[in-house]
Formats: C-alpha cells, sequence, structure tokens
C-alpha cells in the first residue's frame, strides 16, 4: 500500500524483485534473478516502469508488479 500511495503522491520508487515463472519482458520485468527497476506512475491498475534492461518505459499490470517485489 506505501508503494501505491507514493505513486500516487508523484513520487518515483525504486524496486526489487523477482519473479521466478517469468520468461518475458512482456509480462513483468522481474526474471527468476533479483532485478530493479524504477517504478515512475500509477494509472489505475497499472504502474509504469522504467527498466534498465530496456530501451522505452513500459506499463505493467500493478499486481504483477506488486505481488513479486
Amino acid at each position: 500500500k506505501e508503494i501505491e500511495n507514493n505513486l500516487g503522491s508523484g513520487n518515483q520508487v525504486v524496486l526489487m524483485g523477482n519473479d521466478s515463472s517469468n520468461r518475458s519482458k512482456d509480462n513483468s520485468p522481474f526474471g527468476p534473478s533479483n532485478h530493479y527497476v524504477l517504478a515512475t506512475g500509477m494509472d489505475g491498475n497499472k504502474i509504469q516502469i522504467n527498466d534498465p534492461e530496456q530501451n522505452a518505459p513500459r506499463v505493467y499490470n500493478k499486481n504483477k508488479i506488486l505481488n513479486n517485489t
């Protein structure tokens, strides 16, 4: 909830997460190893993520990100 409150207030949040079942950046920026990303905003059920492994920001499902952070 704290992450959502910060993003809703316009603050950026550094997140570290992993998702052992994910093999694609299409679903989540997190893979089987720990990985840091920057959450820059939230719109409803979506979180905008700046990922150092991507060329541009991406938008992901809020639950997919927060459940693996």
